[in-house]
């Protein structure tokens, strides 16, 4: 694993971490963020981004959640088939 295969989205309800082009899971509050106000919202799009970059700071290190790391090996042994 390297870094450029990771991404994220994030918004206001929370964050997804995409591995390889394919979603890993996330965290997050569905449908919060529709009685946010425009800067809260903001701010918690950040705060979300932010938790992603650990999340996957954490994965490269080898002490990602084992859902992640979990998921992670699903998706390599799906390429290699």
């Amino acid at each position: 694993m390297i870094r450029e295969d990771f991404s994220y989205s994030s918004d206001s309800d929370g964050y997804k971490i995409i591995y390889k082009g394919i979603s890993i899971g996330g965290a997050g509050i569905e449908g919060h963020g529709e009685t946010l106000t425009v800067r809260v919202a903001n701010r918690q799009s950040e705060l979300y981004a932010e938790l992603a970059k650990l999340d996957i700071n954490d994965i490269l290190k080898g002490k990602g959640a084992e859902r992640y790391m979990s998921a992670i090996r699903r998706v390599n042994n799906q390429l290699i088939k």
